[in-house]
This record gives structure tokens, sequence and C-alpha cells, in this order.
């Protein structure tokens, strides 16, 4: 079995916590680091994930991971939610949308990902709808069986 990604989720309000349990219980990712500004958001989740830990920054979280999810309300200060993490050398980063608030904010992140070399990726409600897994799959076995011609993304 490969060594698990170790995920930590920024933002543990209703939809963090959501996206958290859900890839908590998918292999090969387990999250271990969860950062709030309400400790009793962040601590109310943990009961529900295996071997988590609470963070105290955004920094500290991002220190001990190999992805980091950012799950904060569209209004809080994600450019520098982002810059944080990409200074701690993270370089998969998942944000939930929308992605910023304005065409700028958007843009710069790109940038920033870009020139530091890391994956944004940005989550969609969808990914949580039951139909999406057994789709990929079947997807994936057509694909295997060369009836698809290439996929250049989806997930």
């Amino acid at each position: 079995m490969p060594t698990p990604s170790t995920v930590a989720i920024i933002g543990c309000g209703r939809w963090g916590a959501t996206v958290a349990r859900k890839i908590d219980s998918l292999q090969p990712f387990r999250v271990t680091h969860v950062f709030d500004p309400s400790p009793g958001a962040a601590t109310a989740l943990l009961c529900d994930l295996n071997d988590a830990k609470y963070a105290t920054s955004i920094r500290e979280a991002a220190q001990h991971v190999d992805c980091v999810v950012i799950a904060t309300p569209p209004h809080t200060d994600r450019v520098m939610q982002l810059a944080t993490v990409l200074n701690a050398g993270v370089k998969r980063i998942r944000i939930e949308k929308p992605m910023a608030m304005s065409w700028e904010d958007a843009r710069d992140m790109k940038r920033m990902a870009d020139a530091a070399g890391a994956s944004l990726s940005i989550g969609h409600t969808s990914v949580w709808n039951g139909l999406v897994y057994p789709l990929s799959r079947h997807v994936s076995v057509l694909h295997a069986s060369r009836r698809l011609q290439q996929i250049d993304f989806f997930r």
C-alpha cells in the first residue's frame, strides 16, 4: 500500500469539516493537521478525524503536510493564506470555490502558485456528489480499455 499523502485543512467551518471528513475517508489520504482561527471549530472537527492535530497557525499546519486544502470563507484573505502555504513549501494546494472575490486576486494567486512551482486546483461542490466516484471509475475503465481517448482533466 502506498504511503498516504498528508493533508492540512485550513478552515474548519461547515464546508471545511465536510471536506476534511471526506478526504480523511479516502485512500491514500490522511488529514494530519487542521487550522481555524476559532479553536472551537477545529476541536469539534478533530473528534471526527483519525489522527489529526490542531495547528495554531496556517504556517504550522502547512509545514508538516504534502497537500493543503483552503476551505475558509471566500471573503477572508485567501491571497495571504495561499502565500503562507506556498512559503511553507507546499506544492499541492486546493482552494474551495470560489477561488477569490475578484478577478485580480484570482490572477495573482495563479501567478503566485506558478512562480512557486505549485499545483493549484479549485474545488467544486459536485465532487462530493455520490455519482462522481462511480462515474470516474467507469471513465477510467473505458480509458484503460482504449474505448475512450485522452482525458485532459477529470476529477
